[in-house]
């Protein structure tokens, strides 16, 4: 048997390089959902509280809920992307 779980990710980059994609989460809330839909519907509150220097935005790309940001740090700027992915994991027994 294989659960599927949806869940926020983030993809920091860099001058058109990727420097890390990295599981949203915040304190205790690990952002796991059961649906698409109840991830795509969850992530612009928790984006835009979570990460407000990046100034998110949310739009469609390809029939998907994106969120897209920049912003500014002592290494210089900063773009970030949030999507909702899909996880497969197989039921231990």
């Amino acid at each position: 048997m294989i659960n599927t779980f949806h869940l926020i990710l983030m993809l920091l980059s860099s001058q058109n390089v990727v420097s890390s994609a990295n599981h949203a989460t915040s304190g205790t809330h690990l952002n796991v959902y059961e649906s698409k839909q109840a991830c795509e519907a969850a992530m612009p509150s928790f984006v835009k509280a979570t990460y407000s220097q990046f100034d998110p935005i949310v739009t469609m790309i390809d029939y998907q809920v994106v969120m897209l940001g920049k912003a500014s740090s002592p290494g210089g700027s900063k773009s970030a992307t949030w999507r909702c992915v899909t996880v497969f994991t197989p039921t231990l027994k």
